[in-house]
């Protein structure tokens, strides 16, 4: 799939003028190019980053230069409060010469481990680091979960199953995804505040009834030393 878009260069407009008037500012640069001053609608960079990416070789045309080159997006500025793009670079490609570029890992399919013996699915790499022609990019690297069958089952990068245009430059030994097991650790705490008077007990019986009503007009349950304390007093007053 082809993608395009076509800019204006930037004269000596404010960038935040611009912004307001639905532009972003930009540039363009390479090695066969001068760096030059852009700008491009909001609404069409948006369409064409969802769609390409930083992968994808785009055809742009300068509206105002009467200049088409291939380029690839580059880099962003985002705004920090309203997370929008508000600068991008787009880089110039020579079609004849190899590059290195970041393509996006697509996980598909499911692992089997996590359904059958209760792992965690951990992804560890978003994308991969290869070398290329620019004809040669492809729009994402897909990574196959179904081969996760067993607890700490791994996937590599130099598992991975991808064309032999590209040469990967991420390290081959780099973990891409893994199944592991779930350990739960059960601790029992004992909160002593939010207890109901039903949760009350002394020496494990439960509170008499006529306790039971004092303490809902607002009176403590006695400790065990005291119940034991009144019970010595009431002893030594009875008659021997």
């Amino acid at each position: 799939m082809s993608y395009s878009i076509t800019v204006n260069k930037r004269e000596n407009k404010d960038p935040q003028t611009l912004r307001e008037e639905g532009h972003i500012p930009a540039v363009v640069y390479g090695p066969d190019i001068e760096s030059t001053s852009i700008s491009v609608g909001d609404m069409e960079f948006r369409k064409l980053f969802k769609q390409a990416g930083v992968s994808n070789l785009v055809d742009m045309e300068i509206e105002d230069g009467d200049e088409s080159m291939k380029v690839l997006i580059q880099d962003m500025q985002y705004d920090p409060v309203k997370n929008n793009v508000i600068h991008a670079d787009f880089k110039q490609i020579p079609m004849g010469e190899e590059l290195e570029a970041n393509i996006p890992i697509e996980f598909v399919g499911t692992a089997p481990a996590v359904k059958a013996h209760g792992g965690v699915l951990l992804k560890e790499l978003e994308e991969l680091q290869v070398k290329c022609l620019p004809d040669d990019l492809v729009d994402h690297i897909e990574v196959d979960l179904s081969q996760l069958e067993e607890i700490d089952d791994t996937i590599f990068v130099r598992d991975l199953n991808i064309s032999d245009d590209l040469q990967i430059v991420t390290n081959e030994d780099q973990l891409v995804a893994k199944v592991s097991e779930v350990t739960v650790e059960e601790f029992e705490e004992e909160e002593e505040e939010g207890m109901t008077i039903e949760d009350v007990e002394v020496e494990g019986e439960e509170v008499p009834e006529e306790e039971l009503e004092e303490l809902e007009e607002g009176e403590e349950v006695p400790k065990e030393e005291e119940v034991e304390a009144d019970e010595g007093e009431e002893t030594e007053e009875s008659p021997g």
